[in-house]
């Protein structure tokens, strides 16, 4: 999780936009919990590596098409992957996103 963090943030200082900078490690804490609540990191290390060094050699060639479709597709799998984990049932039957908020009485 920390690569993850430190290469988004890398990305988003080397634009010349600290609030950028800030927004992301802000968000990366905060999506940091949800992780230790329901995702295994582990289970998408190796993917997210290969996105990272494919990402940062669409830099380098300067190919900002590639880098987009590679960009949007890993939020888009990251999303599935949320969205997965927050419907995912539990014990109780409310799944991730009742053990994170919970609702009370209905």
């Amino acid at each position: 999780m920390a690569h993850n963090t430190h290469f988004h943030r890398s990305v988003a200082v080397a634009t010349g936009n600290q609030k950028l900078g800030e927004a992301i490690a802000t968000l990366f804490d905060e999506m940091t919990r949800f992780y230790h609540l329901r995702l295994d990191p582990s289970d998408s290390d190796e993917e997210m590596r290969g996105e990272h060094r494919a990402v940062a050699d669409a830099f380098r060639e300067r190919d900002p098409d590639t880098a987009e479709r590679i960009v949007l597709d890993q939020v888009a799998r990251s999303q599935r992957r949320v969205r997965d984990a927050l419907l995912s049932g539990a014990d109780d039957g409310i799944g991730a996103l009742g053990q994170m908020v919970r609702l009370g009485p209905f």
